[in-house]
């Protein structure tokens, strides 16, 4: 995306000096999202309802709170994180294995259900 912004930014009927503003702008973008994407995290639902964030510098503990979407091609969960504010994890289908993908949803749709919804339990 940030290539075909700078194509779009060179393309563009405007001044020399607004297309290297953006152009600038367009690279901070870069640099920012290329450096999130380095932090790798990884997520471990454990039993019940205890989830393991860990990242590659640390690890932290958290619960499930909402199920925000749950589909074939993307998992949208909020899990609070110890003593935190919420963080939603986007879980796009290519983000890992057909397998684990598919577990994770129907975990998530019994198991999830349950956690959330503990009235609902015999």
């Amino acid at each position: 995306m940030h290539i075909l912004a700078f194509v779009a930014v060179s393309l563009a009927a405007i001044p020399v000096a607004l297309k290297i503003i953006i152009a600038i702008l367009v690279a901070a973008s870069l640099g920012y999202n290329g450096s999130i994407a380095l932090k790798h995290t990884q997520l471990i639902w454990r039993a019940g309802n205890v989830w393991l964030i860990e990242t590659q510098d640390n690890q932290h503990t958290a619960h499930l709170n909402s199920i925000n979407f749950l589909s074939r091609w993307l998992v949208i969960i909020s899990l609070q994180v110890e003593n935190q504010r919420l963080q939603k994890f986007i879980i796009p289908f290519d983000a890992v294995n057909t397998d684990s993908f598919r577990l994770l949803r129907v975990r998530l749709r019994i198991e999830g259900h349950a956690i959330l919804n503990p009235e609902d339990e015999p």
